[in-house]
Formats: C-alpha cells, structure tokens, sequence
C-alpha cells in the first residue's frame, strides 16, 4: 500500500514537472524535485529526476551525484528504474551499475525490461559476466520479447557461442522476416557462399524497409556483406551506397567543427593536467583509428597471465568530464578543454585509476582499448607517468575502407562520406604525429600488416614495451584468456592470425577514387 502511494505520488509530481519542462522553466523543476524530496528522503525516483534536471543545467558533478545517491535508493518506478539505469551507464559509473543490476536481480518485482536494460548497458561498460544474469534473468521472467532475445544472441556472439546467436537470430527473422537489426548481426556471424547466404531474403526485406533510414542502412549493410562474400561485387557496392546514404540522413557531422577541435588539441596546454602517484597499476592503452586492429592486439595481449584485457572503456573521458565538470558529445569537446584550463593541474589520472580499480583482481597490468582515446594521447600521457601507449596503425586505404563499410552507433560519423572519411584520416595523422614529438618514447607504433605477418615478433616488441613478461600463447588470439569481446571484431579475433594478400579495397579500387585521390594529396603513400 505505501509503495503504491509513493507511485501515485511520483506520477502526480512528473506530470507537473512535465508542465514546467514544457515552459523552459527548469529551476521550478529544480524546486519541485527538491520539494518532494524533503517528503520522500529516501526516493531513489526523485533522485533520478534530480539527476537529469542538473545535467539539463551543465551541472556534470551535481548530476553525477544525484545518480550515485539513487544508486542506494533504488526506484520503485518502472521510469525511475530504467532512468537509473541509463544515468549511471551516462557517467561510466560501472561499479554502482554492477551493484544496481544485482539489486534489481535479488529484487522478484524487477521486471523484464528493467533486467535486459540492466543487460544492454552492461554489456557496454564491459561487465559481461553480469551482463549475461540480467538478460536470462529476464528471459526467465516469460516469453522473450524481440529486443531481449537480440541482446541475448549478441551476448552469446560476444562469447563465442556463434551457433546458439544464429539459431536466435534465425527464429527471430522467422517470426518477423523485417527484422533489421537481427539480419545486419546474422550476416556478421561468418562468410557465406554462393549456395548458402540470405541476399534474396535480405533484399525482400528492403523492399519493405520503407522511407526509415535506421532500418535500410542495417538492411544494407548486410546485403553488402553477404554479396562481398559471394563475390557479386556491383550488388555489394550498390548496397554499401545505399547504407551509406541512408546513415548520412540521420547522422550529423560537421567537418569545421572537427577541423577546430583538432586545432584546440594541438594548441591545448598540457600544464594544465598534473601527473598521479604511480599507485602499481600500468594501464596499457591501445589507440588508433577503429578497425586498425585494437582488438587483435588486446585479443592476443590478452594470453598473457599478468594482464586484464578491459576492452574498450570510457573511463579516461569519463575523468575528463569530471574533472571539467562538464558534459561531452564524444571522447572530448572544446567545452571539456576549456574548463580544463580554467581549473589548472587537475588530477585526471587519480580520477581515472580510482574508476577502473573495481575491475583490475590485483593484476598489475591491464588493457583499455578505446581507439578514440588518441585524440586525448597528450593528456592520458601527462596524467599517467606510468602508462603505456600501444598505437595500431594501418595501411590508409585498408583502414578507410573498412570504417567505410562499418555502421557505428552514435560515433564516427565522418566514415559515411569518402571525402570526409579521408579529411578525418588526414587529421588523425596529424595529432598522432604531434603526440609523438611532444612525447618521444612514450608511445610505441604497431603495425597491423606486421603484426598478422609476424605475431611473435611484434607481440615481443610489444611485451617489451609495456615491461611484459612475453608468453608464447600471445602469438594466437584464440589463447585468449578472456570470455568475452563486444567489438565490430568479435567474430574474427577468435580465429588464427591471416594475413591477407590481397586487401579487401582492391576489389573495390575503381569506386574509391575520391578516397584514394583524397589522401594521396593529403601525402599518404597508397602502394601496399
């Protein structure tokens, strides 16, 4: 009875504060929240609420806070359930999350949709492990729906359960053959033939898709993966068009914004970070544009005992943004470098150890794989004395190419477009080989062509760097001690090391003219 007060409480109040939202007036938002908190103390809901109203402000600490603070007090709320959830996935709070997604667990009345978004934004942060809980708790629960059987099967592709994925996947299309998002995740599950592949089923679907962009560019990009396979390269072409326009009607990118970002990180003085204590823990970061390789070389890392292969965290934005105390639409923003000026000496490292402590099991060293961390190298360098930097570099049309033919979710919106694909990969260039003069020694290049031709000899290079101890089983991904990998790559890096002889763009040389002219006035040398 006092639960269902509280509801009706709550519903009474959001219905108001949506009143208020509508007007702009956020600081009787503020005021109300506030006000119903002083009647209801331990409200995880309102706490939730709180925590958006601050973010609406600029306020990156206060809303941080109030998420933390709900994180004891869990919602009652469906709403302010699923509201914790994704605020504390929001600010990389992936220790609270660990424990909100177990209270939620031992928790009879958590229903299904609370558990599997507990799965998706755990999933994300890397806990895979509890991750896994949430979805078959919510399965368990009843009949699944589509969108948790879809998180269930990319689990098990993130385990290397192949077979069990695609069984899902199959049903699903069974049921519902316009199931975008399940033919893009099929098509990725391995190669297809000529007399074994879904092109037919995949292209009446299409048909269907209708005027929705999210949807044809998933549709898209599966038919261009299977048709790649079978070797029709004119379907896969037109299809990687078709995805590629489609993606460049809901993706926003502006190529003067990045152009002044990239002058604000060669301009930005590094004084204003101060250096941490060396507390024992080595972070190894792995850096470069994505699909350079990072996951291979994490993979392969990975083999050896005295590391903890983390995956592609946010942790290191996350420090910034705390530190700056303000919000950011990617790994870092001109918002984000000026406050960070204003503050002077900020701690970032201390910030960024104490976030990753929770997952380290007292190893010493430990992976994060985040490709875009380039972009902050300097300051990662200037924070953490003791860090070493791995930076995966790729031939540029191997590199483009298949960040071409790549859907990202929410980043890397210049890859739609050869022409800013290539003015992106000529910026990238740049700030890495400022990184390099400003910090000499402290960042090691690995070269992916070397590493797939010669694995041992790059891993011992490698292991050397880092002060690694190098085991044997490095030279093969599939001695990989860890169980789990949520990358674009996750199927092949459970494979032997191949190296191909002829890349994946030559087959596609006549239609990257644009690219290829592109970067070779950016001087990139183009021949293998």
């Amino acid at each position: 009875m006092m639960v269902r007060s509280m509801e009706m409480k709550l519903m009474a109040a959001r219905q108001q504060a949506q009143g208020l939202v509508a007007r702009g007036a956020w600081a009787e938002v503020r005021a109300l929240w506030l006000r119903e908190l002083a009647g209801m103390p331990d409200s995880g809901d309102i706490m939730v609420e709180l925590s958006y109203v601050e973010s609406h402000a600029g306020g990156y600490r206060k809303a941080l806070e109030w998420a933390e603070r709900a994180s004891g007090h869990l919602p009652v709320t469906e709403e302010g359930r699923l509201g914790l959830i994704r605020r504390l996935h929001t600010f990389n709070l992936s220790s609270a999350l660990h424990a909100t997604a177990q209270g939620f667990l031992t928790d009879r009345g958590a229903s299904p949709t609370v558990l599997a978004e507990c799965g998706r934004c755990l999933s994300l942060a890397g806990d895979f492990a509890m991750a896994r809980r949430c979805i078959d708790a919510a399965i368990q629960h009843g009949q699944a729906s589509e969108a948790i059987s879809l998180l269930h099967a990319q689990l098990l592709v993130q385990e290397g359960a192949s077979q069990e994925a695609e069984d899902i996947f199959e049903g699903l299309l069974a049921r519902n053959p316009a199931n975008a998002q399940a033919w893009w995740l099929l098509a990725r599950l391995k190669s297809h033939t000529a007399e074994r592949n879904h092109i037919a089923r995949i292209l009446s679907a299409l048909q269907v898709a209708g005027d929705d962009p999210h949807r044809a560019a998933l549709l898209a990009r599966a038919l261009h993966k299977e048709a790649d396979d079978v070797g029709d390269r004119a379907l896969a072409w037109s299809a990687l068009e078709l995805m590629c326009r489609a993606k460049r009607r809901v993706e926003h990118y502006d190529p003067s914004e990045e152009r002044r970002l990239l002058q604000r990180l060669l301009d930005f003085p590094l004084d204003a970070i101060s250096a941490a204590a060396d507390q024992g823990a080595v972070p190894i970061f792995i850096v470069g544009m994505h699909r350079s390789g990072t996951t291979l070389l994490e993979q392969m890392l990975a083999a050896s005992p005295q590391l903890s292969a983390l995956g592609e965290l946010s942790d290191f934005p996350a420090a910034l943004r705390y530190a700056a105390d303000c919000h950011a639409r990617d790994i870092v923003d001109a918002n984000v470098l000026d406050r960070l000026i204003e503050r002077r000496q900020v701690d970032v490292g201390s910030i960024y150890l104490g976030k990753v402590a929770w997952r380290l099991d007292g190893v010493r060293f430990f992976t994060d794989k985040q490709p875009g961390n380039y972009r902050v190298l300097g300051l990662i360098c200037r924070a953490l004395p003791q860090a070493r930097v791995l930076h995966m570099v790729r031939h540029p049309l191997e590199v483009c190419f298949s960040n071409l033919r790549e859907i990202f979710n929410g980043i890397n919106a210049f890859s739609y477009d050869q022409a800013t694909l290539a003015d992106h990969y000529l910026a990238y260039r740049k700030l890495m080989a400022h990184w390099h003069r400003m910090f000499p020694g402290r960042i090691l290049d690995v070269n992916y062509s070397d590493l797939v031709a010669d694995p041992e000899g790059s891993l011992r290079r490698v292991s050397a760097f880092c002060g690694m101890q190098y085991v044997p089983e490095m030279a093969d991904p599939r001695n990989s001690r860890r169980k789990a990998v949520a990358t674009a790559s996750t199927v092949q890096v459970r494979q032997r090391v191949i190296d191909q002889r002829v890349p994946k763009w030559k087959a596609y040389e006549p239609h990257l003219q644009p690219l290829m002219k592109a970067l070779w006035e950016g001087g990139c040398a183009l021949v293998p």
